[in-house]
């Protein structure tokens, strides 16, 4: 345990990036009532200052969530609650940003340890939700900080991150107050090297109205300049004084994401293309001097592509980092309760997300029904790459107001609650998302909230089938008369069926079909295990219903009530 104290303890006071590198602030705001709507403030006060920054509608979300998820935090768990949590969003001239949460609560001592085992259970699928908000802020913003009140100038807490991470950037070296930074051009950047000057001025006049070029007559000086200028793309002489093209490339791939960068070797050696150790240094292109100017520019325009193809597939690998957070998940029993669930995540589109919490809430009532769980299925919908991300990033701050939702098990209470935290920020009330709201009793009772999703089943023990009618508006929708719960009573041996409509909706126009199909084969089965259940359910959709459907997430949830000794 001492290791991660110690760790955590000799990282510097994070004021001291804020005043090197950030001179652009953003936002600065103290809160001092300090309750569960928190976190839908603080969204609604840095909305108006999202336009300041340079970043995207996405990034903004995932910061959000990662403040929803901090501030949850601070909200729940400390010995001695904040008196006053303080916001401060600084920016760069280079578009980065530093945040910064400050707050005089008991300090979580334990933060580094508790982070290290909420990933390795992510990473094991076996992290319940109370454990998912460490998690999730890792994953979503890996470069960030917890320095203790006794560690700090200040004397308070600080939870800090910056985006992007300063590993990958070079403007958070540090380096003497007086040196000149150059700014990122905003057109796509060009090294050129090459130690022939002749050659370097005629590249230069070919590459300038459409790129930024910068000039080197040596590999060694266009090494030495990489970390500081991050280059778009590297055009080398191969044979050259010194430090030769290979070597340069060479020395690129230990450097963080040097790969990456698209690499054309351009040499009057003809026979050096086909050489095995050329091919090895995984360079994009290899042109022969002299080059025409139409074949270059056809080049560096193909590389780039690929390049913008390369860096959507990391993002990619960091949407799989963030799905594997918020991942559908329930625990397969609570109390009387069973549960079993499926879901298929898209690559592009919006989601499908499950949370939960367990509540354990009798009200203070001798003889009343104690409330189990709290359940909410939502799906958010959107087309393209970008979608997903804003997806996840949604979900994620939907699931820091699941979590901080303090309305006795109401269901209606909880949609209005998420309905009106939607409406009120402009960045969210574009957005369609359906939900479905259930909380669990140990009797068997089930009180279930809607808003636009589709209605769930009860499948009774005697095998009937009944789509239960609960229903509700789109949540963040002005004028609307509220929603209304829906109380059921379950029998032992009834089970439920939650789904999302990307389960059934599919081009072959037989959606009817196929869930009248999968319903009735839950009432003829009625007794089965409910795992073996979901595998027929699963197995059909995969062979009858996903080869013909549109890329959308699929998800549902089956669920069996059965009283004690059955």
């Amino acid at each position: 345990m001492s290791s991660h104290l110690e760790k955590a303890k000799a990282v510097p006071d994070p004021s001291h990036f804020v005043k090197r590198r950030y001179d652009q602030k953003v936002f600065e705001q103290t809160y001092k009532t300090i309750d569960m709507a928190l976190p839908r403030r603080i969204r609604e006060d840095m909305r108006d200052h999202f336009q300041k920054t340079n970043l995207r509608r996405t990034e903004f979300n995932w910061l959000m969530l990662s403040i929803a998820e901090i501030t949850s935090n601070l909200l729940k768990h400390p010995v001695v609650k904040p008196s006053e949590i303080e916001i401060q969003l600084f920016q760069d001239d280079y578009g980065a940003v530093f945040l910064d949460i400050i707050d005089d609560s008991t300090p979580f001592h334990d933060f580094m340890i508790e982070r290290e085992i909420s990933l390795k259970l992510i990473d094991q699928k076996k992290l319940n939700e109370n454990g998912r908000g460490l998690a999730l802020i890792a994953k979503t913003h890996p470069d960030h900080q917890y320095t203790p009140s006794s560690n700090s100038d200040d004397g308070r807490n600080h939870f800090s991150l910056w985006f992007p991470e300063r590993a990958k950037r070079d403007i958070f070296e540090q380096k003497p107050a007086n040196e000149k930074q150059t700014l990122k051009a905003s057109k796509p950047s060009i090294f050129v090297i090459d130690d022939d000057a002749v050659i370097r001025e005629i590249l230069k006049d070919m590459l300038a109205n459409s790129y930024e070029v910068h000039l080197f007559p040596e590999a060694q000086s266009a090494l030495d300049a990489f970390d500081n200028m991050k280059p778009d793309m590297i055009i080398s002489d191969l044979v050259m004084p010194g430090m030769s093209g290979s070597d340069l490339r060479r020395a690129l791939s230990q450097k963080e994401r040097g790969d990456l960068i698209p690499f054309i070797f351009l040499s009057a050696n003809e026979r050096a293309a086909t050489d095995d150790y050329i091919n090895q240094l995984g360079i994009d292109d290899y042109l022969v001097k002299p080059v025409r100017k139409e074949k270059l520019l056809s080049v560096i325009e193909r590389l780039f592509k690929r390049s913008d193809q390369v860096h959507r597939d990391i993002k990619g690998q960091m949407d799989e980092n963030i799905a594997s957070v918020l991942s559908p998940q329930l625990p397969s029993t609570c109390g009387p309760w069973e549960f079993s669930v499926r879901s298929f995540a898209a690559k592009t589109g919006g989601g499908d997300f499950l949370f939960y919490r367990q509540d354990h809430d009798d009200k203070g009532v001798k003889g009343a029904p104690t409330a189990l769980m709290t359940m909410t299925l939502a799906d958010v919908m959107g087309h393209g790459l970008e979608a997903k991300f804003f997806a996840y990033a949604f979900a994620g701050y939907i699931r820091s107001l699941f979590m901080l939702f303090d309305g006795d098990c109401k269901m209606a209470k909880l949609l209005e609650y998420l309905s009106k935290a939607i409406n009120s920020d402009p960045i969210l009330d574009n957005t369609l998302i359906t939900l479905l709201a259930a909380c669990f009793y140990d009797n068997g009772a089930v009180e279930l909230g809607c808003a636009a999703h589709p209605a769930p089943f009860r499948i009774t023990s005697d095998q009937q089938t009944h789509q239960i009618p609960v229903k509700g508006p789109l949540p963040g929708l002005l004028g609307i008369q509220g929603y209304k719960p829906y109380d059921l009573q379950a029998s032992s041996g009834d089970l439920l069926f939650f789904y999302t409509d990307g389960l059934f909706e599919n081009r072959d126009g037989r959606n009817e079909q196929h869930l009248e199909k999968i319903t009735n084969y839950i009432a003829r089965h009625n007794a089965d295990k409910l795992e073996s259940l979901s595998d027929w359910i699963w197995n059909y959709h995969q062979n009858n219903i996903l080869p013909f459907q549109h890329h959308d997430d699929a998800t549902f949830v089956l669920i069996r009530y059965q009283e004690a000794g059955e």
